[in-house]
């Protein structure tokens, strides 16, 4: 069911919104995203900071919200700060599949704070920002996550 679904995506990073550097995770995000027939609008960027995040996050008025960045241990990653008072039912199966997947391909995985849940009939999943953390991400949720959409609209599982 993931037909006329729309989509996010926030690159939360201080060096992209600096300038510094260029996004790759978000522009793959939104590749992933639109392989399982789900639209992205223009990639939002903002710092690694807890009120720019949570604006953005409340800004977005599509199905789902995908944030990428942040979801380290440093002193700057608090994306999963920023989002997890906003969400109403977390999915930690989904947290578990994602971390567990990237778990075969890199040790370091465990040390992600993914994040995901819904509010409303909106899906937010808070990935790491890495490339290969978001390609990891999508191939152990998508397309079994966009499920929700069902159940949002009565289905049974």
């Amino acid at each position: 069911m993931s037909g006329g679904l729309t989509a996010t995506v926030i690159v939360v990073s201080d060096s992209v919104s600096s300038g510094a550097s260029e996004d790759r995770s978000g522009e793959l995000l939104c590749e992933g995203l639109d392989n399982h027939d789900v639209r992205c609008l223009p990639i939002v960027i903002v710092p690694d900071d807890v009120a720019a995040i949570q604006l953005a996050v409340q800004a977005a008025t599509t199905d789902i919200v995908a944030l990428t960045g942040g979801t380290g241990v440093s002193p700057r990653d608090v994306t999963p700060e920023a989002v997890e008072p906003l969400i109403e039912k977390r999915l930690p199966g989904v947290e578990e599949a994602i971390r567990s997947f990237g778990l075969r391909q890199n040790p370091k995985a465990m040390l992600s704070r993914t994040l995901v849940g819904t509010k409303g009939a909106t899906l937010i999943l808070c990935l790491p920002g890495s490339p290969s953390g978001v390609a990891d991400a999508l191939e152990a949720a998508f397309p079994t996550v966009l499920h929700v959409f069902e159940v949002f609209e009565g289905r049974r599982h």
